[in-house]
């Protein structure tokens, strides 16, 4: 049987919206990371700090959101 996904696609990871405080904890990294850079902060100082804050955040959200779809399973 022939795969129609689309390359890149992959239907392993749930299809959840963000919720307002996982958005606002994404604006406060930008914003931090933008002001930082306006007041002299090199370029790839920056994007590093981006890309660390964000698999940090993934990898949290990750670890939380399994932890409550086991918690919603076992009630």
């Amino acid at each position: 049987m022939m795969n129609n996904l689309s390359c890149g696609a992959s239907d392993g990871w749930p299809h959840q919206r963000l919720t307002a405080p996982e958005a606002v904890v994404l604006i406060v990294i930008v914003v931090t990371a933008a002001a930082l850079a306006a007041f002299g902060l090199s370029t790839l100082s920056v994007i590093l700090l981006i890309a660390e804050a964000g698999a940090l955040g993934v990898r949290v959200l990750r670890q939380l959101r399994s932890t409550t779809e086991a918690g919603r399973a076992e009630a």
